[in-house]
């Protein structure tokens, strides 16, 4: 009997798991057709990342039916696919065994057709919507070629629902069947103990006490079961009267079971604005049998004893016992699922270090701003705001002092801005500011005047007074520029002639400053020369495994020993190479030695050591990522030899070329790390459909880094992300003892940074690393 329960319950569990997936499913592919829509009329490049976000749900639930579908089943690829389709972890094993074991049987058999049916559907979509990108996109747009695209969408979306409700119909008859199922058994069983006793009269006495007394363990084995779930389980009649209520239930909302067997649900545990939807919604089940909500995993606001709300998640299934209506409500608290996606959400929208909006929420309101001024006919104009010489102050006050600097430089420019202005950092030391609601340039003027004058009071900082000034580029829309952009462009063009002409102080943009035009011209010919006669030189900077303190890795960092000017670092000439198409050049250079010194260092130090090369979205734009498969392959198939690192603007900017230069990369077994992670693109659905391997966390979250601070928070969170989706994580910007002990403490897998050693000149890697792995060399920082 007990088996019969258990294989019951465990098989019900499943078909529910399947159930509250498919409401997922449903959710995904309605809110990605939802934010096709809204991208129609918006042309926001962000409503399409929530469209490619929603649309992974069911892409997720697809990739497990195949993966599940191949002879032997991939249950890691199911496990990552359902994992993406949002079904909660602790379900997955149910998903993957009633699947493999029942998929092609007469139970099974309906619900799988179905569900290939939509994943037919769901795939036709993606499609549509991939090329309803390209044509919105394109220039000039052609409307009637969207709107047919979108309508075919929408089309495709109302031909979903009837599968989906089939399938949630196919489910419901699957849970009645095995209700069905153990009933039978139930009685049968029954039967057999009842003729036993017939047939065994003298043993009735003996054998009534041996029947109860297991009888008596099954449920106390039930209650358990019950009780070691992280639902709260209950029950209640069709009067909402509570006759379960499972040990989970009395730590999610506080009422121990004596007080709550026999009260009404609603009174306990329901908020008072909802109560009256709850009630009706029961008397429409109890006089039509429909209900809507039924097997399908909702979000819905709870009351604990405490009078406090929260958000959970709520799955009800109805039954009879008796002849009488009963239902069964599997409630989950979500609070800290909630608390999460927020942090996630702050990490995308804002700059951790000052709190202020980051370049991603810049350009969604500077995209804004314009459309409000073409209706207003008012102009607007955008400020580029640079801080002077900051990095002497990083260099020698630190990087935690210039973080702090930062931090108050923002309260003093915001102190100075009136409720309609917009600041955000830009970058570094850079920000940006929109000044909107104006009539003339004196009042831009005027604001650029204020914030240079403010910022003339020193700052108190650790004993030091640091004086702080600022160069200001100034851009208006629409007589500078037409687009974010141009805008922003022109703003950068316009600061660093202020910054050329001595700093501290503000500059209108004007076609004057096309003599920048000549000197980047004289620098792209520097960078040809450069190539030529072998200036540039590659640096490596150790990356230390956490576990066995070891270095098997290396990043490879470009330097430029300029005949004339010195040593130039990479950010005052990759941007103009990127602009020139010099950087493939470059980045075929440092690849083809980085691979000659990786394959003697794997003779050297390590079988398996590895080497880390930057690649600028330009070279996979121009899908050089392709040669490099091809020789990675030829060098004794050593494709793990080297280890891709881009950034998260890659993968959302990632065109068709991009994603393929991608995948090819994934396809040779080249690992690809995302680097300075969560510094401004964050979105999850691209760490899976890109296959990345590792996330570098950025410096700037190791700031001020302690158990009780909000970057300890976040690093965790990260640390724990990356480890669910199964990437490794490298935490770089590493400096003091105490970061790396804080680091271990959460699991991070590597560390980079100064504490172990500054990048190395290539001729001194060997020697550093033999010492490093034979304890020769301590961790210093130097």
């Amino acid at each position: 009997m007990l088996v019969i329960v258990r294989f019951s319950l465990y098989t019900q569990s499943s078909v529910r798991a399947y159930v509250t997936g498919e409401s997922e499913w449903s959710k995904g592919q309605k809110d990605a057709v939802f934010y096709l829509n809204r991208y129609v009329e918006s042309k926001s490049a962000f409503d399409y990342d929530l469209y490619t976000y929603a649309i992974a749900v069911p892409l997720g639930d697809h990739l497990a039916r195949i993966s599940l579908n191949q002879s032997p089943p991939d249950t890691e690829a199911a496990k990552t696919g359902f994992l993406q389709g949002k079904n909660h972890p602790e379900d997955i094993g149910g998903l993957i065994k009633l699947y493999v074991h029942l998929h092609d049987t007469l139970l099974m058999r309906e619900p799988v057709e179905l569900w290939k049916k939509g994943d037919v559907i769901i795939l036709k979509i993606q499609k549509l919507a991939e090329a309803l990108k390209q044509t919105v996109d394109s220039t000039p747009q052609n409307t009637k070629a969207i709107k047919l695209l979108i309508d075919e969408i929408n089309r495709l979306n109302i031909e979903l629902t009837p599968i989906e409700e089939d399938f949630s119909n196919a489910l419901g008859e699957i849970s009645r069947q095995i209700n069905t199922w153990f009933y039978v058994m139930s009685l049968i069983f029954t039967a057999i103990l009842v003729a036993i006793g017939v047939t065994l009269s003298r043993r009735m006495v003996q054998f009534n006490l041996m029947a109860t007394e297991k009888i008596k363990n099954s449920e106390l084995r039930f209650k358990a079961l019950l009780g070691s779930s992280m639902d709260a389980v209950i029950e209640i009649n069709a009067e909402s009267e509570i006759s379960h209520w499972s040990a989970q239930a009395e730590q999610i909302f506080g009422y121990l079971e004596y007080e709550a067997i026999g009260e009404k649900l609603h009174l306990l545990i329901i908020p008072a604005e909802h109560i009256e939807a709850h009630l009706m919604g029961m008397r429409r089940f109890l006089k039509t049998g429909d209900g809507p909500v039924l097997n399908k995993r909702i979000e819905v606001t709870a009351k604990r004893k405490s009078k406090e709300e929260f958000p959970a998640e709520l799955v009800v299934s109805a039954y009879a016992l008796n002849g009488k209506h009963m239902f069964c409500a599997y409630i989950r608290d979500i609070t800290e699922q909630k608390k999460y996606a927020e942090k996630l959400r702050t990490i995308a929208h804002f700059d951790s270090v000052t709190g202020l909006p980051n370049r991603l929420l810049f350009q969604d309101c500077l995209d804004g701003q314009i459309k409000l001024c073409d209706q207003s006919n008012l102009p607007l104009s955008v400020m580029f705001i640079d801080i002077d010489n900051f990095k002497d102050i990083n260099d020698t006050l630190g990087h935690q002092t210039g973080d702090y600097l930062l931090k108050e430089v923002s309260k003093r420019m915001l102190g100075c801005l009136r409720k309609a202005d917009f600041l955000a950092r830009f970058g570094g030391d850079e920000f940006v500011l929109i000044v909107n609601q104006f009539n003339a340039d004196d009042d831009v003027d005027d604001v650029a005047e204020r914030l240079i004058e403010a910022l003339k009071v020193p700052f108190q900082i650790q004993n030091e007074m640091v004086y702080v000034t600022i160069s200001i580029g100034i851009s208006s829309y629409p007589t500078d520029s037409h687009s974010y952009h141009e805008l922003v462009k022109n703003a950068d063009q316009a600061m660093y002639m202020v910054k050329k002409s001595g700093r501290n102080g503000y500059a209108h943009f004007n076609t004057a400053m096309e003599e920048s035009v000549v000197l980047k011209r004289q620098l792209t010919s520097d960078i040809r020369l450069a190539l030529q006669d072998n200036q540039f030189e590659i640096y490596y900077q150790p990356i230390v495994d956490l576990q066995t303190s070891q270095i098997l890795k290396c990043e490879a960092l470009l330097r430029w020993n300029h005949p004339s000017k010195g040593m130039i670092q990479p950010g005052v000439f990759i941007g103009i190479a990127e602009d020139t198409g010099l950087i493939v050049e470059i980045g075929d250079m440092v690849f083809q030695r980085a691979l000659a010194a990786v394959l003697g260092w794997r003779k050297t130090v390590h079988p398996d050591f590895q080497v880390s090369i930057n690649v600028s979205p330009v070279q996979l734009h121009q899908a050089g990522g392709n040669n490099w498969c091809y020789k990675l392959k030829n060098a004794l198939s050593l494709t793990d030899a080297l280890v891709i690192e881009i950034t998260e603007g890659v993968l959302v900017n990632a065109n068709e070329v991009v994603s393929k230069a991608l995948l090819e990369y994934r396809d040779a077994g080249i690992q690809v790390a995302l680097d300075d992670f969560g510094t401004g693109y964050s979105s999850l659905s691209y760490l899976t459909k890109f296959d990345i391997d590792y996330i570098k966390i950025d410096k700037s979250f190791l700031v001020d880094l302690s158990e009780a601070s909000e970057n300890y928070a976040l690093c965790e969170a990260m640390i724990v992300m990356a480890h669910k989706l199964g990437l490794a994580v490298v935490a770089e910007g590493v400096e003091t003892p105490e970061q790396l002990a804080l680091l271990k403490q959460i699991g991070c897998d590597y560390a980079q940074g100064y504490l172990f050693a500054r990048p190395i000149p290539e001729l001194d890697v060997e020697s550093f690393l033999i010492q490093f792995n034979t304890r020769k060399l301590e961790v210093v920082n130097t």
